[in-house]
């Protein structure tokens, strides 16, 4: 009986390292950014989602999504109030960052917002920096657009995040571009994506992939979709991630 005991004993110890071994062997996928990216409640009556959230359904089990964005933070407050120093604490050799701020930066607000080709690039360039001296690989992430369409039934220049028409000063995805290029980081351009993807919709029928309440955040249907935009995207830079998505997904061969 003394042997039967000690034997399921030394079995648990096994199946426990194993489970622990299998755990400290999964790529863990951090994602930081706004409300347009984290998590939400998913009995919440407006069906609103952040397109973060839809990332696991596409990759398999040897990939661990880890949706660490929050609404209401710019580049500046997420390292301001300690969010990002959470985030970096857990980051391993081989894990990956994917970083998109860019909505709240707008904000005149001091203790949030940022200029592009200032704080806000000093900022990516952290995150980058930070992520590199860990181990990570980070992503960029333009920001998604907003439902905000011209006479023409185009998504405007403040829809996509270029605040002063005309000017580069003023354009937060084009900043974020030159970081990519100038630190050679893999960019998924997902203003143009999504800017394609509502255009195609157009000014009424546009309205399933946002919120009823205002012209930014993704509804369920809207979050996939971009969702869907950046598994696009991560195959189109060839990421060695894509090797992990999950079969039961095919998406538009490019």
């Amino acid at each position: 009986m003394k042997n039967l005991h000690n034997y399921f004993i030394y079995l648990l110890v096994f199946v426990s390292l194993l489970v622990i071994g299998a755990s400290a062997n999964k790529i863990t996928v951090f994602t930081i950014g706004d409300s347009t990216m984290c998590l939400y409640d998913t009995t919440n009556a407006k069906h609103q989602r952040g397109w973060a959230q839809m990332l696991p359904q596409f990759f398999n089990s040897d990939v661990k999504i880890v949706d660490a964005a929050r609404g209401g933070r710019s580049s500046k407050s997420f390292v301001k109030e300690g969010l990002w120093k959470k985030v970096l604490e857990e980051i391993k050799p081989g894990d990956y960052v994917f970083i998109q701020f860019a909505h709240n930066d707008e904000k005149k607000d001091t203790a949030i917002g940022t200029q592009p080709w200032q704080q806000y690039s000093d900022y990516l360039k952290l995150y980058v920096e930070q992520t590199r001296q860990k181990g990570g690989i980070p992503i960029l992430f333009t920001p998604i657009v907003r439902r905000y369409f011209d006479s023409t039934g185009h998504i405007t220049l403040r829809g996509q995040h270029d605040m002063l028409p005309g000017d580069s000063l003023g354009n937060y995805p084009m900043a974020m571009r030159y970081v990519a290029k100038g630190m050679n980081v893999p960019l998924i351009d997902l203003t143009t994506k999504t800017k394609q993807l509502v255009d195609s919709y157009g000014p009424e029928k546009s309205k399933e992939l946002y919120i009823t309440t205002d012209k930014t955040h993704p509804t369920m249907l809207g979050a996939t979709e971009i969702a869907k935009l950046a598994i696009e995207g991560l195959r189109e830079q060839k990421i060695g991630l894509v090797k992990y998505l999950n079969p039961n997904f095919q998406l538009k061969e490019n």
